[in-house]
């Protein structure tokens, strides 16, 4: 893998799968996916999330702590093996601090309050391509 396999891997759109059940939270964010700057995949429930895991490769994870069929710490518990180089965002729908405390518990690295901050997710996404360069890079010098 060359160096134009990193510079094309940083271009693509970056893939975002978000977990939560009011979908319309993130309608705003419609607007990238149609400049073709996000693929934006809106699940509703952790079952959903758990079986579109093994064929979804998204650069971020936006999880809502609070899903109809289990907590998002939960999920993020259960998928957080398979999560190599993604960057994890667990929502909640309004500030709490025990809730702060149970996503700081399992090791989630960010924690957000809804409304999300088009600007926000950018340093997200910053994020997730930072971590995918590095894992790009990493694997060239393995594989080389």
């Amino acid at each position: 893998m060359g160096e134009s396999a990193v510079i094309q891997a940083l271009k693509s759109a970056c893939q975002v799968v978000v977990v939560d059940p009011c979908h319309t939270d993130y309608a705003h964010l419609l607007d990238d996916t149609i400049s073709g700057d996000l693929s934006l995949s809106l699940l509703a429930t952790g079952r959903a999330a758990l079986r579109a895991a093994s064929e979804l490769k998204p650069d971020l994870w936006i999880i809502n702590t609070c899903l109809p069929d289990m907590d998002g710490t939960d999920l993020f518990e259960m998928l957080n093996d398979r999560l190599d180089h993604v960057t994890v965002v667990l929502v909640a729908d309004e500030y709490c601090p025990q809730t702060e405390i149970q996503v700081r518990r399992v090791g989630a690295p960010v924690f957000a309050c809804k409304p999300l901050e088009r600007s926000w997710l950018q340093f997200g996404v910053q994020q997730s391509m930072r971590r995918r360069c590095v894992a790009t890079r990493s694997g060239m010098r393995a594989a080389g």
